[in-house]
């Protein structure tokens, strides 16, 4: 699932890339909802975008948004493991409930992997410019992970970080 609208995807002119990624891509209709900009609220409107009134909302806690909310409940309600988010409560309440969540990041290093985009850091400093903030220490992360920048050893900091550098991507996702 993507948070379309506070996800980096959308505000990095990257968003065409799932569609090359993934076969299909579930949206709760909260998140289509903020989907306000021309361009996204096109793309979402097609294949491979699905939208989907969720049955249950399940209560999830008051820190989290209705798009992240919905998202994490569509996800477990399709039974689709993976899920894309960017806020760091939601991350965690994803992972809580036995999801596999992922950052924008870490979709923009698949991107680039698989040939969807030719520079992660393009996209970031897009991403920037339209006003979404990338932390530094995260930025240089995807850099190094995207072989944009040479690798050093580690941080702390870094080794409690999701890495996406052995991982696959599954054929479906679900977007908040």
């Amino acid at each position: 699932m993507i948070h379309l609208q506070s996800l980096g995807l959308g505000k990095s002119n990257s968003l065409n890339c799932l569609t090359q990624l993934f076969d299909t891509i579930h949206i709760p209709l909260a998140v289509q909802d903020e989907c306000l900009d021309p361009i996204s609220s096109k793309i979402i409107k097609g294949p491979p975008f699905e939208v989907h009134k969720i049955k249950t909302v399940l209560n999830l806690g008051a820190r989290l948004g209705l798009g992240e909310t919905e998202a994490i409940s569509l996800a477990l309600e399709l039974n689709i493991k993976t899920i894309v988010i960017d806020d760091k409560d939601a991350f965690k309440k994803a992972s809580q409930q036995g999801l596999n969540p992922m950052t924008s990041l870490q979709v923009l290093i698949f991107a680039k992997q698989a040939g969807a985009i030719d520079s992660v850091k393009k996209a970031l400093e897009t991403m920037k410019e339209n006003g979404n903030y990338v932390a530094p220490d995260e930025y240089l992360k995807a850099l190094r992970d995207a072989g944009e920048i040479p690798d050093h050893s580690p941080s702390p900091l870094e080794d409690m970080q999701p890495t996406t550098s052995d991982a696959t991507l599954p054929p479906t996702i679900v977007a908040e």
